[in-house]
C-alpha cells in the first residue's frame, strides 16, 4: 500500500521540501509523518497542517497530489523509494538522488536531478534550466542514474555532468553539455547554440536531422561513421521506454513516450557525423549528428 500526500491549500511562499525524504525514512507511523517540520517562507509548519496524509509510511511508495510549483527540493535525496508526483514542481526536484524512482506528471522548474548519483527520473512535461547539473558552479553535476524528459528542457542541460544519461524528447536550450566531464545526453529535437561548450569528455547525440546543430566553434568534424555502441545505447534506452510505456499504458501521456521511442528506433542503423571537442579543453568530448543524404 502507498502513502499519499494531498495538498490542502495553495503554497503562497517558497516551501523547502529538501529534507522530507530523510525524515520520512525515520517515521514509524502516519502521525510521525504529519509532525515533520518544513520551512514555508519565514515560518515553520508541520506536514499535517499542509497535507492530508493517508497510508503506511513504510510502504516505500509515495503519491503526492497538488500544485508544488513553489515547493523546492521535492523528492531530494531518494535512496530506494518510488515516488509519483501529480502536479507541477519547483526547483531541484530529485536532487542528490542515490537510487529509487521518481515520476512527475507536470512541469518542473530549474535543477531537476541536480547532483544525482543513481536512480531514475521520468518527467512527463517540460523542465527548466540545468537538468542533471551541478548544484553550484564549483561542484560536480550528475554522477549516475537516468533522467527522461518527454517535453522540452531549458539551458545548461548536463552542466558539469560526470556520469549517467539524460534523454530529452523535446527541444533543449543553449549550452547543453556545458563543462561536461563525462556521461551521455540524448536530444531528440532541436538544440540551440553553443552545444558542448568547454566540454572535456562525454557524448552528446543530437537526433533531429532537420536541425542544423551549432556546436561550439572549437569542435572539429572528424568524419562520418556507424557506431555499434550507439545502436546498443539506443536499444537500451528504448527498452527502458518500453517498460515505462507498459507500466503506464492507461495514461494519456503514453503517446509522448511512444513518439520518443519511434525516434530512437529510426536511428538504430544511422551513420553519424562525429565532432570532437572542446579543443580548448582537451578535445575528448563527442557530438554526434545524423548524416543526411544530399
Amino acid at each position: 500500500m502507498a502513502i499519499s500526500f494531498t495538498l490542502l491549500n495553495r503554497i503562497d511562499m517558497s516551501l523547502d521540501m529538501s529534507r522530507v525524504q530523510e525524515k520520512l525514512r525515520a517515521c514509524n507511523s502516519q502521525r510521525d509523518a504529519e509532525q515533520i517540520v518544513v520551512s514555508d517562507g519565514n515560518r515553520e509548519v508541520e506536514l499535517g497542517e499542509m497535507f492530508t496524509i493517508v497510508g503506511d509510511t513504510n510502504a516505500g511508495v509515495q503519491v503526492w497530489n497538488g500544485d508544488f510549483s513553489r515547493a523546492d527540493g521535492m523528492a531530494a535525496g531518494l535512496v530506494d523509494e518510488h515516488i509519483v508526483i501529480n502536479g507541477d514542481v519547483g526547483h531541484r526536484a530529485g536532487a542528490r538522488m542515490v537510487g529509487g524512482h521518481l515520476r512527475i506528471q507536470g512541469n518542473v522548474r530549474n535543477g531537476l536531478g541536480s547532483a544525482m548519483q543513481g536512480g531514475e527520473i521520468w518527467l512527463h512535461g517540460n523542465a527548466g534550466d540545468r537538468v542533471g547539473a551541478a548544484e553550484a558552479p564549483s561542484e560536480k553535476g550528475m554522477r549516475g542514474g537516468k533522467i527522461f524528459v518527454s517535453g522540452t528542457a531549458g539551458d545548461m542541460v548536463g552542466f558539469r555532468m560526470r556520469r549517467g544519461t539524460i534523454v530529452v524528447g523535446g527541444c533543449v536550450g543553449k549550452l547543453t553539455g556545458y563543462q561536461m566531464l563525462a556521461g551521455t545526453i540524448v536530444c531528440a529535437d532541436n538544440v540551440e547554440l553553443e552545444l558542448g561548450r568547454e566540454m572535456r569528455r562525454g557524448t552528446i547525440l543530437a537526433l533531429n536531422s532537420k536541425n542544423t546543430v551549432v556546436a561550439s566553434p572549437t569542435f572539429r568534424l572528424s568524419g562520418q561513421f556507424q557506431f555499434s555502441a550507439i545502436e546498443v545505447l539506443l536499444r537500451q534506452l528504448q527498452k527502458s521506454l518500453n517498460a515505462s510505456i507498459f507500466a503506464n499504458k492507461n495514461s494519456c501521456l503514453t503517446s509522448e513516450w511512444q513518439q520518443l521511442n519511434a525516434i530512437l528506433e529510426n536511428r538504430f542503423h544511422q551513420h553519424w557525423n562525429l565532432f570532437y571537442g572542446d579543443h580548448l579543453h582537451g578535445g575528448r568530448g563527442e557530438i554526434l549528428t545524423p548524416v543526411t543524404s544530399a
